[in-house]
C-alpha cells in the first residue's frame, strides 16, 4: 500500500510497507460478533528510530467494544521510493 511517510526534515516521500497488510485480533462481545469490519479500524506504522529499518505498527483507532488482542506482524519493512 502507498502512504505517506515524514522523513523529518526532508520531504515527504511514497513508501511502500511490506507486508502490505496486518492481521488484528481482537476480543468482541457475542451480541457484535460479525459486525465489525477493517473500516472500523485505524492502523498506522510509525518509525521509532531514525536508524531502525522497520516501522512498529499500532492500532490507533477502534470501537470502544472491542479490545486488542494482538497485532501481526507488530513491524513492518519498508522501501522508499522517489
Amino acid at each position: 500500500a502507498d502512504v505517506e511517510f515524514d522523513g523529518g526534515n526532508d520531504v515527504i516521500h511514497s513508501v511502500r510497507l511490506y507486508p502490505e497488510q496486518v492481521t488484528v485480533t481482537t476480543l468482541v462481545p457475542q451480541s457484535i460478533y460479525g459486525q465489525k469490519t477493517a473500516d472500523d479500524f485505524s492502523v498506522v506504522a510509525r518509525r521509532d528510530d531514525i536508524d531502525s529499518t522497520t516501522l512498529r505498527v499500532s492500532v490507533t483507532g477502534f470501537p470502544h467494544n472491542v479490545r486488542i488482542k494482538s497485532v501481526e506482524p507488530d513491524r513492518v519493512q519498508y522501501v522508499i521510493i522517489k
